[in-house]
């Protein structure tokens, strides 16, 4: 959306070609096309009423140039008033009829005026032929002002495709021209632009200059509007460099200026990015007021691409916070409003957009053969003159059945390409909203099965302790029997203690935390899974700091985190042939950057891109016997540590998942 904001900066900075403002009682076609662009923004309605008025005196008059300038001037008035299926035709005509005149302002307005319809719809690469169009034209008139507006809409477009090195290089020429012109205010507008492609490509030093920069120079020439946006970018590189407080104090101020404007979809903006903040500061529910009193504002302005991306933003907010029937509700209406924004209607509307796109290219040929056709007019008999005539008549009705033949065609594959994307986009949201109940029955599942195998294994303890009670310690074989029941007790401990923490866990519970040195529970978990690796021919290396790693946490629960991944990296490594070389698993815990990481690394099998983007997910394996909850149950664990963990591979094959947790 700010790449959007940007390019449409641009394009309502296009000036008029040859006309003076607007008068009172406005009534030569001159007057009445002034005071239509004169009033475009404040009363569009008016503004589209002269400038037909305007439209009838040229058609009256023969004037085309004036009449290709009053279509513009309809158009612009309709874009306004968002009427964007109004506004493409009325450029489109206005292009064509500049094209018969030769006029290379309308046509380089009307071309820039296209390229923003294309932009809004996701065609880019129509955008950038249009804005590449009217460039050429700009440079050929060393239109320096023209020439910086065509190279900030390119490098709008290259943003969107994310070409960002492109991007680059436009708005830096686009910068370039208007400081040389001395436009200060399209200066900062540039500046917003660049800086926000360099923050996508994570140059955040570079990007925080030009804000800096945008927001000095919008505060010395009165740019409210364009300041507002350079505030808004500053508090994105904070949150950026992970300072959310910082951030959150420049989005509450920036808040207040919005509303002073005027302007809800700013303000609409400047709460989703408040609310980001402010759930990376641990207030999920103040977070989730932010977002949806920005969904209130974006429903009014009826914006459904960002009322969509919001629902997607209080899903992943209200998941986060356990709210798993709320993030089904806001799930459920984000794949609502995607699904209607590619509706049968839409796509009817936008084939036949693509039917229009065609025509105009036809039209462009057309214009050129009626410019040979009046040159060849003046040399030749009047005979011949007319056999010509004919011809060409022949010509535009043939063209004329081809281009409605070939619009039929696109129109029948547009449908049915759009029909089976919506059938797509249908499955895939039933898909995602049972996932979220497998999640939610999981829990309770969890709850009810911690229960059950409690007396088993109360049961299991005593009988081990009666036992180690009844039989004589003497003797070799006594003393074998106690170590044995020795570590069946500590087992069944272990276990029960595990499964009472999973089970507050489940249920929204807390667990218990307190100071404890990580390297003890690394060391138990490596015991643990010995038994295990010797049988797969497995060596484990254990490798930790010399000093404590000191942690705030439940002992337990982070042990069964280390015993899963060790698993895990167990039975990859089972699957290599011996000859592939040793078997080992590499443990390493040691603090890094204030924080503790742990590493389990191991040489298995090569880890392609699906199995890495969907480890963590509930129910994802690649064993045919497995369950895929060891991982999802192990990120579950950390994060309720406040910790974080990843998985990346490991060279040319094996896989290294790493968590960290805060340490005390």
């Amino acid at each position: 959306m700010i790449a959007v904001i940007a390019v449409l900066a641009a394009f309502t900075m296009v000036e008029p070609t040859g006309l003076d403002g607007g008068a009172a009682g406005p009534e030569t076609i001159p007057e009445l096309l002034g005071a239509s662009w004169a009033s475009a923004s404040s009363d569009p309605e008016d503004s589209s009423e002269l400038a037909e008025r305007a439209l009838v005196l040229a058609r009256a008059e023969g004037d085309r140039l004036s009449e290709a300038r009053a279509l513009n001037r309809m158009g612009v008035a309709a874009y306004v008033q968002r009427d964007y299926s109004r506004a493409y035709p009325l450029y489109a005509e206005s292009l064509r009829l500049a094209r018969l005149e030769n006029a290379d302002d309308e046509i380089a307005n009307a071309l820039n005026n296209l390229g923003v319809l294309h932009y809004m719809w996701g065609s880019l690469d129509r955008a950038l032929d249009h804005y590449q169009q009217a460039l050429e034209i700009r440079r050929n008139q060393d239109d320096r002002a023209g020439l910086a507006r065509a190279y900030n809409n390119l490098g709008g477009v290259a943003d969107a495709a994310e070409r960002y090195d492109e991007a680059v290089d436009y708005f830096n020429q686009a910068l370039m021209l208007y400081q040389e012109t001395g436009d200060d205010a399209l200066v900062a507008n540039t500046m917003n632009n660049l800086g926000q492609t360099l923050l996508q490509m994570g140059r955040l030093s570079e990007a925080h200059e030009l804000f800096t920069n945008a927001d000095a120079t919008a505060q010395r020439v009165g740019d409210e509007a364009t300041l507002a946006t350079a505030e808004d970018n500053i508090g994105r590189v904070l949150l950026a460099q992970g300072e959310p407080q910082q951030a959150r104090d420049v989005f509450e101020r920036n808040l207040e200026r919005r509303r002073r404007l005027g302007d809800p979809l700013g303000t609409a903006t400047s709460l989703v990015h408040l609310a980001t903040a402010v759930a990376d500061l641990g207030e999920p529910a103040i977070a989730e007021r932010d977002l949806q009193r920005a969904l209130d504002l974006v429903r009014e302005l009826q914006v459904p691409q960002l009322e969509r991306d919001i629902h997607q933003n209080l899903a992943e907010l209200q998941e986060r916070q356990g709210d798993l029937q709320g993030a089904i509700q806001s799930l459920q209406r984000y794949h609502e409003i995607h699904a209607q924004m590619i509706s049968e209607a839409g796509s009817r509307r936008l084939t036949e957009l693509n039917a229009m796109f065609e025509m105009e290219k036809k039209n462009a040929e057309i214009s050129r053969l009626n410019q040979d056709r009046i040159i060849q007019r003046n040399y030749l008999t009047g005979l011949i003159g007319a056999t010509l005539l004919l011809a060409i008549v022949v010509i535009l009705l043939w063209s004329r059945n081809r281009i409605q033949v070939r619009a039929a065609r696109v129109i029948a594959d547009k449908n049915t390409e759009l029909s089976r994307a919506h059938d797509d986009l249908e499955r895939a949201s039933r898909a995602e909203i049972a996932h979220l109940a497998r999640v939610t029955s999981l829990g309770e599942m969890t709850a009810a099965v911690a229960h059950e195998l409690n007396q088993p294994l109360a049961a299991i303890l005593t009988n081990a302790q009666l036992a180690a009670a009844t039989i004589p310690t003497n003797g070799d074989d006594g003393e074998e029997l106690q170590a044995t029941i020795s570590d069946i007790t500590l087992g069944a401990r272990r276990a029960w203690e595990l499964l009472h923490n999973l089970r507050n866990l489940a249920r929204r519970g807390d667990f218990e935390r307190r100071p404890l040195d990580l390297r003890e529970v690394l060391v138990q978990a490596v015991e643990i899974a010995s038994a295990e690796a010797r049988l797969h021919a497995v060596s484990i290396d254990l490798e930790t700091a010399p000093d404590p790693l000191p942690v705030n946490g439940d002992p337990v629960l982070l042990q069964q985190v280390v015993l899963n991944l060790l698993q895990n990296a167990i039975t990859a490594m089972a699957s290599v042939e011996n000859s592939a070389g040793p078997k080992r698993v590499n443990v390493i815990g040691a603090r890094d950057d204030g924080k503790i990481r742990v590493s389990v690394t191991d040489s298995g099998p090569v880890v392609d891109d699906e199995v890495l983007a969907n480890l963590f997910r509930p129910f994802f394996t690649t064993r045919d016997d497995g369950l895929g909850m060891g991982l999802a149950i192990s990120k579950r664990l950390v994060e309720a540590h406040d910790g974080r963990i990843s998985a990346r591979r490991a060279g040319a094959q094996g896989l290294v998942v790493s968590f960290e947790l805060p340490s005390t």
